[in-house]
């Protein structure tokens, strides 16, 4: 892995509880840009150029889940490496599945001018001392 792996993807590990007290820990991370261009060219309808972030993807699992949507297992916990941006706050206050699950994370975008003076001003390097990676 490398600095700039870092700082382009965002990691997202959601704990789920079944009624039986079995836990379950689903992760994923973003979809940058150039990745989705690479398995399909560009869209029309994206003029942002917007990759999926990585809480969509894992919400877009587990709401399809039938389990889930009888009640069956609860996401517990939701943990992701940044703040949620905010259409994916949105997205996890907004879904009653998600709502009032708590969220952690350690590093929001305030602190992103503090987090860049961080191991030589690379963003994906601080993360990889964070991992303890370099």
């Amino acid at each position: 892995m490398s600095a700039s792996d870092f700082s382009r993807y965002n990691v997202s590990v959601w704990l789920l509880q079944d009624k039986s007290g079995r836990v379950e820990y689903l992760a994923s991370h973003n979809e940058t840009i150039k990745e989705l261009e690479r398995k399909r060219p560009p869209r029309s309808d994206n003029p942002a150029k917007v990759g999926y972030h990585a809480e969509a993807l894992i919400g877009e699992q587990v709401y399809r889940r039938l389990d889930v949507l009888k009640g069956e297992t609860l996401v517990r916990q939701i943990f992701t490496e940044r703040i949620p941006c905010s259409e994916c706050h949105n997205l996890l206050s907004r879904i009653p599945h998600f709502r009032n699950v708590p969220r952690y994370f350690y590093l929001i975008y305030p602190d992103k001018e503090w987090q860049e003076k961080q191991a030589g001003g690379s963003w994906g390097a601080f993360l990889m001392d964070c991992y303890r990676l370099r």
